[in-house]
């Protein structure tokens, strides 16, 4: 993500093309988590990562493995999370 390879304002201006599509048709959740996880705003994208869990998106059964969800392995309510999807257990 652009947030990870230190490009901030090419991140935001994504978040601000999601904004602006989210006036035209839905926008997952999962989208705003990984832009937030890029760039470091770990309790915003925790707001986006459990949203998504409650919509089921299927990309929240890859968050031990994507690499975009690793800035999120460490906060409490990932491993809450993690444990209600019942991802198995992956030490990192």
């Amino acid at each position: 993500m652009e947030g990870c390879a230190g490009n901030r304002k090419e991140a935001e201006q994504y978040l601000a093309r999601l904004n602006e599509m989210s006036s035209r048709c839905p926008v997952r959740p999962i989208h705003y988590c990984w832009v937030y996880s890029g760039l470091r705003e770990l309790d915003t994208s925790m707001d986006y990562f459990e949203k998504a869990v409650a919509q089921a998106d299927p990309f929240t059964l890859y968050a031990d493995v994507f690499p975009t969800y690793f800035n999120l392995h460490q906060h409490p309510r990932f491993r809450q999370l993690r444990q209600a999807l019942r991802l198995p257990g992956l030490h990192r």
